[in-house]
């Protein structure tokens, strides 16, 4: 598995079509209850405040869920937590023409989540317009000392 380092504009790319695609959902598709079955298990590698390696287990939800004809879906969570969750039922929205495309709901995973990584995406996206507008600006400023 090689290891790809994201660029500041697929993150940006990735946090407005997660967006949009909760958007679509919500307003579009349908509602319905979930229960997590199981739990995949991985692990997150680090290193703590004295710089010493960690190993974290982490804990990514499977949860399962129905459509309106009474067929069963597995979703499969884009997240990962160190605990695993005490909630029940869960809400989730399907899409109406492919039950199997879901997400799930509730404020933090519909809507926080990924703006704040919109709004994370945007500050070194901040930076370099300013360093970029500076050197423009020193650029004119020597085209106009030559002339």
């Amino acid at each position: 598995m090689a290891l790809r380092i994201l660029k500041q504009e697929d993150v940006v790319y990735y946090s407005i079509k997660k967006y949009v695609r909760h958007v679509n959902l919500v307003a579009n598709g349908v509602k319905t209850t979930g229960i997590i079955t199981e739990y995949k298990e991985s692990w997150s590698y680090g290193k703590d405040s004295k710089k010493r390696k960690t190993k974290t287990k982490m804990y990514s939800p499977v949860i399962q869920y129905y459509d309106d004809m009474g067929k069963s879906y597995i979703l499969d969570s884009d997240y990962s937590s160190n605990s695993k969750e005490w909630s029940g039922d869960i809400i989730i929205y399907y899409d109406v023409k492919d039950s199997q495309k879901a997400i799930r709901g509730g404020f933090w995973h519909l809507w926080f989540g990924p703006f704040i990584l919109l709004c994370l995406s945007f500050i070194p996206l901040g930076i370099g317009g300013y360093i970029l507008k500076y050197y423009i600006e020193c650029i004119f400023q020597r085209a106009r000392k030559n002339k």
